[in-house]
C-alpha cells in the first residue's frame, strides 16, 4: 500500500512538473503572440503618418518609423530593459541589471520581447508631432534616448512590481487605507510619456513653414496626400490595440487570466467606439464636414484612454471613458492650435490628452469614498510625475539638439522635402483536486485567449472590406468609403453592446425568437466576455457587406442608421436562431417520423447567419437605392463600366479578407482546450483555403470564357465567394468536398452577378453575388456533402430531412433580413434621406461630405505659396511622364493615356 502511495505521489509530482512546464510555454506563447501584433502597430503608425503628410515627405516618414523598431531594439537591448526591470538589484528609481540581457533567464525572454514593443511605441508617438521638418540624425538620437532611457525608467516606476516607487502601496490614516498607481496597459507609462515628449518636441521645433498665416497667425490647412494610407494605418492601430491592452495581463495559464484578457479587449472596443462616434459628432458640430481623420484619431484616443483601467472598469465605465476621451482629444487639439504648436498627426491630443484622462478615469468611475479618494490622489501623483520626468528630459534633449542646430532641417530642405534616406490518500486526493482545478482554470483561460486572438484577426477584416471597396470605387468617393467602413466597427460596437448581444445570447430568459437579457452587458459573467468580443466582430461583418452594394450614392446619415439596425437587431436575432444553444428555434432540432429522425440547422461559421443576412440586406438596399448615375445606358439600358480607381487598394483589401477568413472559420469552434478542438480548427482552416482556391480559379476561367481578359477583381470576388460558401460546413466536409463547394460557389457567384445586371441592380462590389450567392449555396451544400450523413454519402431519409432543414433555415433568414430591410430602407427612401443629391453624386462625396479629398493635389506639391524658393510642384512634376494621370488626384480633366479609365478617376463624371 505504501509503495502504491509512493508511486502515485511520484506520478503526481511528475504531472505537476509537466503542467508547470506547459503553463510556462503557454504564457510565453501568449506573450510572443501579443507582442507580434503590437509590433505590427509600428506599421500602423507609419502609414497613418505617411498618409497625413505631403507626398514629398513620405519616404522620410516611412524610414523613420521603420527605424523606430530597429533603433529601439538596440537601445532596449543595451540599456532599456535593464533600467526597467533590472532586478534584483533595482531601486525605486530604476533597475540596475540585465543590461544587454546579461544573466537574463531564458524564461524572461518573452517578457523582454513584449516590453520592447511597448518601448518602441512610446518613441513612435513623437514622430507624428515633428513630421515634415525634423532632421533625420536628430530623430535617430532622440529615438534612442526615449526607448533606451526615458521610457524604461517610467515603466520601472510602475510595472517593476514591489520595486518601482509607483508600484509600492501608498498608505493613509495610519495604514488603514492603501493604494498603488494603477496603469494596466500604459495610458500613463506609454502614452503620457510619449505624448509629453511629443508636446515638448513640437514646441521647441516650431511649426512647419506655412502652417500659420504670417499676418493673422491663424492656422492654415496643410493636407495629407493620401487618405487611404492614413486609413490603413488607423485600421492597423485599432487591430493592434486589442493585443496592446489584452496582452498586458502578461500570462494566460492561470485561472482567471483569460477573463481579464477578454475584459480588456471588450473595454477597448467599447471605449474606442464611443470616442470615435462622439469625435465625429463634435467635428460635425464645429464644422460643415464629417471628418474621417478626426474620427480615426478619436477612436485612437478612446483606446489610449482605456489602457489604464481596461482590466478593472465595467463596460459602461469604458463607454464613459471613451466619451470623455473624445472631449479631451478635441480640447487638446484646439489648445495646441491656440498655442501655435504644429502637430501634424494630433499626436499630443491623442496620446497625452487621451492618456492623461485615462489615468485619472479609474479613480472617478469606480466608487466614491475615502479609498477612491486616495486612489485618485495616487493616480494624479503618478501622472504628474510621469509628465514632469518626460517633459524635463525632453526639454534637455530637444533643447540640446536645437542649440546644436541639428534638430530641424533647413528651410530649403523643408520646402523641397527629402525624398531619399534613407503522502496520505487524503493528501493525494486533495492534490488531485487541486490539479483538476488548476487544469480547469488553465483551460478556461486558454479558450478565452483563443477566442480573443481569433476575434482580433476577424476584426482586421474590417480593414479588408474598406480597402477592397475603396479600390473598387472612383477616387472622388474614397474618403466616404473609408469613413463608413471605419464607423462600421465603432457604431457596431455601440449597437452590439447596448442591444445586440442581448438579443442574440440573452439567456437564460431567451425564447426561440430572440434573447432577452445581458443588454448593455448587464449581469454578463466575465467568463463570457471573450464570447461577446468574438460575436461582435461577426455582427460588424454583416453590416459591412451592405456598404459595398450602396457605394458612391448612399447618404452618410442613412448609413449610420442602417448600420446600427443591422448590427443591433437584424443580425443578432438570426444568430440567436442558429447559435444560441438549445434556445433558438433553428438550433433546437426538427423531428420527423414520430421522433425517429432529428435534424438541426448546421451553419458552423455563418454562411447563412452572417453572409445570407448581410447579402440579402445588400440586395434590398441596392434595389431600393437605384443604380449610380451612368451605370446603365439611358437608351439601351445596357450596363456601362464604372471602374474602380485603384486595383492595388482593392487587392490589399482582398488579401486581408483572405487572411481573416481563416480566423473567421477556424475561430467558430469557440474553444481550443478540449480534446479534438485543435483538429476541428485545423479542418476548418484547410477547407477554407481549398474552397477559396478552387472558387478563385474557377471564377478566373469563367471570366475568361465570358470575355477577353483574365480579371483580377473577379478572381478576388470568386475566392471570397468560395470562403463564404465553406463557412457553413467547413467543420464537417472532407477536403474534396470543400473543393466541390468552391467550384459551385464560383458558378453561383457568376450567375448572381449576371442576374443583378439583368435586373438593372447596381452593386459596385458584387457584394450580393459574393455573400448572398456564396452563402446560399454554402448552407445548402452541407446537406449534400456532410461527411457522415450528406446526400452524396448516404441518400436516405435522414439526409433528406437535413436538406429540408437547411432550406427552411436559409429561407427564414432571407425572409427576416429581406423583410426588415424593405421596411428600413423603404422608410429611409420615403424620408428622402437614403440617397445623396444628383449634384453630390456627380461631384463625389469626399469633399462635400467630409472636407477631405483622398488625393488632394496640393499635398503633392509643397502645399502653399509662401514664397518662390521652389516652384509649385504639380502632379506632372511629381510622377514620371509615362504615368501622368491628372484625374487620379481629382483636380484636372486633361488628356489621358490610352487604356487609362478616365471614368474611374475624374472628379466630375461626364454623363
Amino acid at each position: 500500500m505504501a509503495s502504491s502511495a509512493e508511486l502515485l505521489n511520484g506520478t503526481l509530482q511528475e504531472l505537476k512538473t509537466q503542467i508547470r512546464g506547459t503553463n510556462e510555454s503557454l504564457d510565453s506563447f501568449f506573450l510572443c503572440t501579443m507582442a507580434i501584433v503590437v509590433y505590427f502597430m509600428q506599421c500602423g503608425f507609419a502609414f497613418l503618418e505617411a498618409g497625413a503628410v505631403r507626398s514629398k515627405n513620405t519616404t522620410n516618414i516611412l524610414i523613420k518609423n521603420i527605424l523606430d523598431s530597429f533603433i529601439g531594439g538596440i537601445a532596449y537591448y543595451v540599456i532599456g530593459y535593464g533600467l526597467a526591470f533590472g532586478a534584483p538589484n533595482g531601486n525605486p528609481f530604476c533597475g540596475s541589471g540585465y543590461f544587454a540581457m546579461s544573466y537574463l533567464p531564458e524564461s524572461k525572454f518573452s517578457h523582454w520581447f513584449f516590453q520592447f514593443v511597448f518601448a518602441a511605441t512610446a518613441s513612435t508617438i513623437v514622430s507624428g508631432a515633428v513630421a515634415e521638418r525634423c532632421d533625420f540624425k536628430a530623430y535617430i538620437a532622440y529615438s534612442f534616448v526615449i526607448t533606451g532611457f526615458l521610457y524604461p525608467i517610467v515603466s520601472h516606476w510602475v510595472w517593476d512590481t514591489g520595486v518601482g516607487w509607483l508600484s509600492v502601496s501608498i498608505t493613509a490614516h495610519n495604514g488603514a487605507l492603501a493604494s498603488t498607481f494603477h496603469d494596466f496597459a500604459g495610458s500613463g507609462v506609454v502614452h503620457v510619456t510619449g505624448g509629453c515628449a511629443a508636446f515638448v518636441a513640437a514646441a521647441i521645433l516650431g511649426p512647419r513653414i506655412g502652417r500659420f498665416d504670417d499676418e493673422t497667425k491663424k492656422p492654415l490647412d496643410i493636407r495629407g496626400h493620401s487618405v487611404p494610407l492614413a486609413s490603413l494605418g488607423g485600421f492597423i492601430l485599432f487591430f493592434g490595440f486589442f493585443a496592446f491592452n489584452g496582452g498586458s495581463q502578461l500570462s494566460i495559464s492561470n485561472s482567471g487570466d483569460g477573463s481579464v484578457v477578454a475584459i480588456a479587449m471588450v473595454n477597448t472596443i467599447l471605449s474606442g467606439s464611443v470616442a470615435a462616434f462622439v469625435t465625429l459628432l463634435l467635428g460635425r458640430i464645429r464644422g460643415p464636414h464629417w471628418s474621417l481623420l478626426q474620427t480615426i484619431n478619436g477612436g485612437l484616443a478612446g483606446m489610449v484612454a482605456i489602457c489604464a483601467g481596461c482590466d478593472v472598469v465595467y463596460p459602461w465605465g469604458a463607454c464613459i471613458i471613451g466619451f470623455f476621451a473624445a472631449i479631451s482629444y478635441t480640447c487638446w487639439s484646439m489648445l495646441l492650435l491656440a498655442l501655435k504648436i504644429d502637430d501634424p498627426l494630433d499626436a499630443v491630443a491623442v496620446h497625452y490628452g487621451g492618456g492623461l484622462w485615462g489615468v485619472i478615469a479609474p479613480g472617478i468611475v469606480m466608487t466614491f469614498d475615502q479609498q477612491s479618494g486616495l486612489f485618485l490622489a495616487v493616480q494624479l501623483v503618478g501622472v504628474l510625475a510621469i509628465t514632469a520626468w518626460s517633459g524635463g528630459v525632453s526639454i534637455i534633449v530637444f533643447g540640446i539638439l536645437r542649440l546644436l542646430k541639428v534638430f530641424r532641417v533647413s528651410r530649403e530642405y523643408e520646402i523641397k522635402a527629402r525624398r531619399t534616406m534613407a503522502s496520505s490518500a487524503e493528501l493525494l486526493n486533495g492534490t488531485l483536486q487541486e490539479l483538476k482545478t488548476q487544469i480547469r482554470g488553465t483551460n478556461e483561460s486558454l479558450d478565452s485567449f483563443f477566442l480573443c486572438t481569433m476575434a482580433i484577426v476577424v476584426y482586421f477584416m474590417q480593414c479588408g472590406f474598406a480597402f477592397l471597396e475603396a479600390g473598387a470605387v472612383r477616387s472622388k468617393n474614397t474618403t466616404n468609403i473609408l469613413i463608413k467602413n471605419i464607423l462600421d466597427s465603432f457604431i457596431g460596437g455601440i449597437a452590439y453592446y447596448v442591444i445586440g448581444y442581448g438579443l442574440a445570447f440573452g439567456a437564460p430568459n431567451g425564447n426561440p425568437f430572440c434573447g432577452s437579457g445581458y443588454f448593455a452587458m448587464s449581469y454578463l459573467p466575465e467568463s463570457k466576455f471573450s464570447h461577446w468580443f468574438f460575436q461582435f466582430v461577426f455582427a460588424a461583418t454583416a453590416a459591412t457587406i451592405v456598404s459595398g452594394a450602396v457605394a458612391e450614392r448612399c447618404e452618410f446619415l442613412a448609413y449610420i442608421t442602417y448600420s446600427f439596425i443591422i448590427t443591433g437587431i437584424v443580425y443578432p436575432i438570426v444568430s440567436h436562431w442558429a447559435w444560441d444553444g438549445d434556445i433558438g428555434w433553428l438550433s433546437i432540432g426538427i423531428k420527423a417520423q414520430n421522433g425517429s429522425l432529428v435534424s438541426t440547422y448546421h451553419d458552423f461559421a455563418g454562411s447563412g447567419v452572417v453572409h445570407v443576412t448581410g447579402g440579402c440586406a445588400a440586395f434590398v438596399a441596392a434595389a431600393i437605392l437605384g443604380p449610380r448615375i451612368g451605370r446603365f445606358d439611358d437608351e439601351t439600358k445596357k450596363p456601362l463600366d464604372i471602374r474602380g480607381h485603384s486595383v492595388p487598394l482593392a487587392s490589399l483589401g482582398g488579401f486581408i479578407l483572405f487572411f481573416g477568413f481563416f480566423a473567421f472559420n477556424g475561430g467558430s469552434q469557440l474553444s481550443i482546450s478540449n480534446s479534438g478542438d485543435g483538429s476541428v480548427v485545423a479542418i476548418a482552416m484547410v477547407n477554407t483555403i481549398l474552397s477559396g482556391s478552387v472558387a478563385a480559379f474557377a471564377t478566373l476561367l469563367l471570366g475568361r470564357i465570358r470575355g477577353p481578359h483574365w480579371s483580377l477583381l473577379q478572381t478576388i470576388n470568386g475566392g471570397l465567394a468560395g470562403m463564404v460558401a465553406i463557412c457553413a460546413g467547413c467543420d464537417v466536409v472532407y477536403p474534396w468536398g470543400a473543393c466541390i463547394i468552391g467550384f459551385f460557389a464560383a458558378i453561383s457567384y457568376t450567375c448572381w452577378s449576371m442576374l443583378l445586371l439583368a435586373l438593372k441592380i447596381d452593386d459596385p462590389l458584387d457584394a450580393v453575388a459574393v455573400h448572398y450567392g456564396g452563402g446560399l449555396w454554402g448552407v445548402i451544400a452541407v446537406a449534400f456533402l456532410h461527411r457522415s450523413r450528406g446526400i452524396v454519402m448516404t441518400f436516405d431519409q435522414q439526409s433528406g430531412l437535413d436538406l429540408a432543414v437547411q432550406l427552411v433555415g436559409v429561407l427564414a433568414i432571407t425572409a427576416w433580413s429581406g423583410g426588415v430591410s424593405i421596411i428600413v430602407f423603404g422608410i429611409l427612401r420615403l424620408l428622402k434621406v437614403f440617397r445623396v443629391s444628383r449634384e453630390y453624386e456627380i461631384k463625389g462625396l469626399d469633399f462635400p461630405k467630409h472636407g477631405e479629398m483622398a488625393y488632394p493635389l496640393t499635398a503633392y506639391g509643397h502645399g502653399w505659396k509662401e514664397d518662390n524658393a521652389v516652384p509649385e510642384i504639380g502632379a506632372s512634376e511629381m510622377l514620371p511622364e509615362v504615368a501622368i494621370n491628372y484625374d487620379r488626384f481629382n483636380h484636372m480633366k486633361q488628356h489621358h493615356h490610352n487604356g487609362v479609365p478616365n471614368y474611374a478617376m475624374e472628379n466630375m463624371t461626364a454623363m
